[in-house]
């Protein structure tokens, strides 16, 4: 099988794309990704333009472009596929149930060690604050509960190689930013099982009990 560089390098430019989009960024215009890219301005309009009759994009009236119904749709198989919430899923919605509250099931992000990506969540109707949060797939790890929590119970040469990469991003005013307040709270997690979230990544307070299965192979 031969393999195509060019090809490659354009899958390459693609995930780039893709990776530009986040909550605070929804749109984002042809001029705009190639300047962050370092590519032509032709070179963006042809892969924009492919993405978008692919249904992975779609533009706006002002020309800009956005993630399409395409992308959602694949996303959307990611977390219904996953073995982890397959078999967690039960033990989730029995929690939710006892104690009429919300469940959030999330793993480690591979592409990017410093969050965790939410695959599962169970909504109670019984808290109103929770149905007023915005939507998110990401639980950075320094500033919520749930990542804090995954970060606090990694291996110890796990931690120490995330916490060397960890960029600690304010969110609010009381978002921990230093690496040594950061360490002792991760301590503190480890030593009360459950971790807490002080309105460090918006302006609630949100506790998250912990539940952990140890997997055998």
């Amino acid at each position: 099988m031969n393999f195509d560089p060019k090809s490659s390098k354009t899958v390459h430019t693609v995930s780039q794309i893709f990776s530009l989009f986040s909550v605070e960024r929804e749109e984002i215009g042809v001029r705009e990704v190639s300047q962050i890219l370092g590519l032509s301005p032709g070179s963006i309009y042809r892969l924009l333009s492919s993405m978008e009759r692919c249904g992975f994009l779609q533009k706006d009236v002002n020309r800009k472009y956005r993630l399409g119904e395409r992308i959602f749709e694949v996303g959307l198989l990611f977390p219904l596929h996953s073995p982890l919430r397959k078999i967690v899923r039960p033990h989730a919605e029995e929690l939710a149930k006892i104690f009429r509250t919300n469940v959030q099931l999330a793993i480690p992000r591979k592409a990017q060690p410093s969050s965790a990506i939410i695959i599962d969540r169970i909504v109670s109707l019984e808290d109103p604050i929770f149905h007023s949060l915005p939507f998110s797939f990401d639980a950075p790890f320094h500033c919520s509960a749930l990542g804090k929590s995954i970060l606090a119970f990694l291996p110890p040469e796990g931690r120490k190689e995330v916490l060397r990469e960890m960029v600690l991003t304010r969110y609010t005013k009381n978002t921990m930013t230093g690496m040594k307040l950061l360490k002792t709270e991760l301590n503190r997690i480890q030593k009360n099982g459950f971790s807490v979230d002080r309105g460090e990544i918006l302006r609630v307070y949100i506790v998250l009990a912990l539940l952990f299965f140890k997997m055998e192979d």
